[in-house]
């Protein structure tokens, strides 16, 4: 929802994905940082090379996680990179 608030700047908003952080769903996420030179990693629908495939209603990707928590844990690699960048 943060992304259709009009008082956000829009050079704040970077999308990622997930899978590009060693995650094994696919997971498109925004991150509003203002760390403008910093581009998080993106991948493509229909790029299974990163993550395991999930169409609709399927029991894997984040779909298939059991619970909440599951399903909201962040990539460590995300934060990781996000350190080596701020150093």
């Amino acid at each position: 929802m943060a992304r259709a608030r009009w008082f956000l700047p829009k050079e704040w908003l970077k999308n990622i994905w997930y899978c590009r952080y060693g995650d094994r769903k696919a997971k498109p996420t925004d991150i509003f940082t203002n760390l403008y030179s910093w581009n998080g990693k993106k991948c493509k629908n229909g790029n299974n090379d990163c993550h395991e495939k999930a169409q609709r209603g399927a029991k894997t990707g984040t779909q298939g996680l059991a619970n909440a928590t599951e399903r909201g844990m962040i990539p460590e690699k995300l934060f990781l990179e996000i350190e080596e960048f701020l150093t």
